[in-house]
């Protein structure tokens, strides 16, 4: 598949029943089972502090400093009942003096908090939505609107760093200039001859040097971007059927030509090395190994998938057809999912070449020979 080429909450746990008031022994209530060996137990339970002066910050408790890690005690077996409750106990005073466990939020690479997706609303929602109308406008055979639209976001994209100082933005606005960058020179290469299989040599060539130029300036790590041979046996074993299936339901849905004249050997090899390196290898690195990998840093994975899906979906305009929109949208939803799960960018670039080897060269053969789907 290629575009057509014309809290952490902190909770208080109260168990014990002690005043904190202890006589200077350091002895809480909740020392029974401990006897009097927890007497100078200490712990920093979210800092530090003595029993005698009750809690200090609302988490600080214990009697006197003598441990350091939470509930554990170094002193004598009977330290962890006293220890228990002297924690107990500097919460409950810490509670009564109006101090709250702050709540916070973790960021782990899932969905982002709503807070931070109003963040990122007008810095990525505009430059995706630009790239959307500038491929509707294609679609609707408006190519000159199209084009001057895409200068214009590539434009705006490369300037925003000079307003933008959070670098997770600024990094995504440079993998979303590849998107306009890859259309600028699909649409550029029939103004010169008709479209063959070395068309996709002349436009997927160039396009490898700006993403590689993005990739080495915003340097991830190679598990990150998908560079691992994990697996890869059994990932090359299952592009093949894969690529089958997803390539016949192109197909089905485009009746596309073929780009070899016939199913030789030569021909066959060919075609794979141009649909796998060229086509498969520069559109995922773009859209996947890149795009979507800014995108679940700044707005989370499923939010990353669904935009991701949409510009994949939306770069087939040029077919002229919605259902082609739709089922390369569904196409690069699965693929996105099979990157997430797999990390593995040379799977992903492998299936994605098959699906091409198969619409545009066996499946249109046999179409034409047997009269087969």
């Amino acid at each position: 598949m290629s575009p057509k080429t014309s809290p952490l909450q902190g909770k208080v746990k109260e168990t014990s029943k002690g005043s904190g008031t202890g006589k200077g022994s350091g002895r809480s209530p909740g020392t029974k089972s401990g006897g009097n060996s927890g007497v100078k137990t200490g712990v920093k339970t979210g800092g530090n502090s003595g029993e005698k002066t009750g809690a200090k910050s609302g988490t600080k408790s214990g009697t006197k400093s003598g441990t350091k890690s939470g509930t554990k005690s170094e002193t004598k077996p009977g330290t962890k009942s006293g220890t228990k409750s002297g924690a107990n106990e500097g919460g409950r005073q810490g509670i009564k003096s109006g101090v709250k466990p702050v709540g916070r939020t973790v960021k782990s690479g899932g969905t982002a908090a709503a807070g931070e997706l109003q963040k990122y609303v007008l810095p990525v929602g505009l430059p995706v939505l630009a790239i959307a109308l500038a491929e509707f406008l294609i679609f609707s055979g408006n190519m000159g609107a199209s084009v001057w639209l895409h200068i214009g976001t590539i434009t705006a994209l490369a300037l925003s760093s000079m307003f933008i100082r959070e670098q997770e933005i600024i990094r995504l606005h440079q993998a979303l200039m590849l998107l306009p960058i890859l259309r600028l020179v699909n649409l550029s290469m029939p103004v010169f001859f008709d479209t063959t299989l070395y068309t996709f040599i002349f436009i997927y060539g160039p396009l490898a040097l700006p993403a590689a130029i993005v990739a080495w300036h915003q340097r991830p790590g190679l598990e990150e971007i998908g560079i691992t041979s994990e697996k890869l046996g059994h990932y090359m074993l299952l592009s093949v059927p894969l690529g089958f299936l997803l390539g016949l339901g192109e197909y089905t849905t485009i009746r596309t030509g073929y780009l070899i004249p016939d199913l030789s050997f030569k021909n066959l090899l060919l075609l794979t090395i141009v649909m796998v390196f060229f086509v498969g290898l520069v559109e995922e690195v773009i859209f996947r190994s890149i795009l979507q990998t800014r995108l679940e840093k700044v707005l989370g994975i499923k939010e990353a998938l669904i935009i991701t899906s949409i510009l994949f979906g939306l770069m087939h305009s040029g077919y002229g057809t919605p259902y082609e929109i739709l089922y390369t949208g569904f196409v690069g939803l699965i693929m996105g999912v099979a990157f997430l799960r797999t990390r593995s960018l040379p799977f992903i670039a492998v299936l994605h070449g098959f699906v091409n080897v198969f619409l545009f060269g066996i499946i249109p053969h046999l179409h034409e020979a047997y009269g087969l789907f």
